[in-house]
């Protein structure tokens, strides 16, 4: 009991289309947005790149450049934790762990 089939899990949403509100909050660019999605999705630059249709170079300076300083973060941990944190505190119920 309580383990999912796989089919169940093939019918849940991207992880990163969980965030998609969070995300737009952040006042990214429509790209930047997406790199963050697919960022929460757990996607390799050269996927993010392969997906998007962008070099994984124009990706890395899309994040060192863009993202990682408008969001003030150093790297993918701390963007991936800070996004999570601002969903958990924007959740509506009081059976959120963080509140």
């Amino acid at each position: 009991m309580g383990e999912r089939s796989a089919q169940d899990l093939s019918t849940q949403p991207p992880l990163g289309s969980l965030f998609t509100t969070t995300i737009q909050s952040l006042s990214l660019s429509p790209q930047q947005a997406k790199i963050v999605a697919l960022i929460m999705e757990g996607k390799k630059d050269e996927t993010i790149a392969f997906e998007l249709g962008l070099s994984k170079h124009t990706v890395r300076d899309y994040l060192n450049k863009r993202i990682f300083p408008r969001l003030e973060v150093a790297n993918r941990v701390e963007l991936i934790l800070k996004i999570a944190a601002l969903r958990c505190s924007e959740c509506p119920h009081d059976r959120c762990p963080r509140k």
